[in-house]
């Protein structure tokens, strides 16, 4: 087996290459996150266009209980003081340690807060029915929950005036498993159709249809978003702000009660009990 030279990843990785080094695709592709003035000041920009919102709310942020979307909402809420909406989605899966998380979060911040919870039966089938075909159904939480959010963001950006600002903690230079994403919308929605319950999904009261239609011609849905494609603004924080992660969880932990569970110590992703499968 060949590995590369500097980071060790085999040569059966998804998507990886080797230069003729040995160096493998995902070094030579690297880029660190450094944020400059000016993104800084673009974000602040995007802030102030928001405040001139005179609707209950001026920014959305989507919340897992992990780290970096904690970070995402204190940063919003208590450093540029808008008024904003929580919205988590919850997977069927979500563990202990998010619920109590999501709980303090949202109280010390003072934001209202909400949880979509689709029925258990249809996120069964998707899940049984995406397994089957494709040997994973983390695409599904994925997905699904991006689409359900989407939802609500367009519900709330249909009664303001002007853009609501919907704030993320995601990017790509932070991912633990570089290069290997689930958010296809175009595979979602194929393996869905192929399990025979594609309909089913467009027809559930919590998808907007142009949504899932927009989103399975669209790029990586994470990514920022600042202009007329969509009829909101979409960040993702690390591309604009310093984003040190011991820092943040010391931010949060002293800062909100933001905690780890002791049982997640050196885990990354605590906040879905069936990530270690």
């Amino acid at each position: 087996m060949k590995r590369c030279s500097r980071c060790i990843l085999p040569d059966t990785y998804p998507g990886i290459s080797f230069d003729d080094g040995g160096i493998c695709s995902f070094c030579t592709n690297f880029t660190k996150l450094d944020p400059t003035p000016e993104k800084k000041q673009q974000l602040e920009q995007l802030v102030e266009k928001a405040k001139q919102n005179n609707e209950r709310y001026q920014a959305i942020v989507p919340i897992s209980g992990g780290k970096d979307s904690a970070y995402a909402l204190y940063v919003t809420r208590r450093i540029y003081g808008l008024r904003t909406l929580a919205v988590n989605f919850d997977n069927g899966f979500r563990s202990p340690g998010a619920e109590a998380n999501l709980k303090v979060l949202t109280t010390k911040l003072g934001v209202d807060y909400i949880s979509i919870k689709p029925s258990w039966g249809l996120m069964r089938e998707l899940y049984r029915g995406f397994l089957k075909i494709t040997g994973e159904f983390c695409t599904v939480c994925n997905a699904t929950g991006y689409l359900m959010l989407l939802n609500v963001i367009l519900q709330e950006q249909n009664r303001s005036s002007s853009k609501i600002l919907v704030v993320g903690g995601w990017s790509k230079d932070l991912e633990a498993t570089p290069g290997v994403y689930s958010f296809d919308f175009k595979y979602y929605h194929d393996v869905l159709a192929e399990a025979g319950l594609a309909e089913k999904l467009r027809r559930s009261p919590m998808i907007n249809e142009q949504a899932l239609d927009f989103l399975i011609c669209a790029p990586d849905p994470r990514m920022t978003i600042t202009n007329d494609i969509v009829p909101f603004n979409y960040v993702m924080l690390p591309e604009y702000i310093l984003w040190d992660i011991h820092e943040i969880s010391n931010t949060l932990k002293n800062e909100v009660g933001w905690t780890v569970p002791s049982e997640a110590e050196n885990e990354t992703h605590f906040d879905c009990v069936m990530y270690p499968v």
